[in-house]
């Protein structure tokens, strides 16, 4: 729709109003905020949908570098995923993670995008190019090392899909907390 569009900004540029505006989505979008407790890697960048003053969808990024099979990788975590539940179904989702897929890899620091979903929404993330892989990935929570069990994907961004083989083989190490 021309009256949406899509705003890319780091968390320190956040308005209070602009934070407000995305805590309002986020209670409205997001069930149960996730796992309760769980210590998350805060984003470190935003892509808004706006519709007006309204934020409508959201896709937010950190950013970690992770050694995997011997090499040092720039990793895109991707967190945050969504679109208020009476807009979707319309491929707003789609454009909002198509935008920030597209400026991530023109900004050329990430190797690979990587993501936690649900079962349920693999196949949408599939058709958008991301592949689950294997893992486990491991993560550390208030001083613990987890495993996550839910399905991660990754998406190759600067790097060759060959050339992230070691991703695909074996477990993860995050080095920090997952996003």
């Amino acid at each position: 729709m021309s009256e949406d569009r899509i705003m890319h900004l780091g968390a320190a540029d956040m308005t209070l109003a602009l934070q407000a505006e995305l805590d309002r989505m986020f209670a409205a979008t997001f069930r149960g905020g996730g796992q309760p407790g769980r210590v998350w890697a805060p984003v470190m960048y935003h892509f808004l949908l706006m519709r007006g003053a309204t934020i409508i969808g959201h896709v937010g990024v950190h950013r970690r570098d992770v050694v995997v099979g011997g090499r040092l990788w720039a990793v895109a975590g991707i967190a945050k995923v969504g679109v208020v539940a009476e807009l979707r179904g319309h491929g707003l989702g789609t454009r909002l993670l198509a935008f920030a897929d597209d400026t991530l890899r023109a900004g050329g620091r990430d190797d690979l995008g990587l993501l936690v979903t649900s079962e349920n929404r693999l196949g949408y993330y599939g058709r958008l190019g991301w592949e689950r892989i294997g893992g486990p990935i491991y993560y550390e929570d208030r001083g613990e090392t987890r495993a996550e069990t839910f399905p991660v994907l990754l998406l190759p961004l600067r790097a060759s899909k060959a050339s992230l083989a070691s991703w695909y083989d074996g477990p993860i190490a995050l080095a920090g907390p997952l996003w």
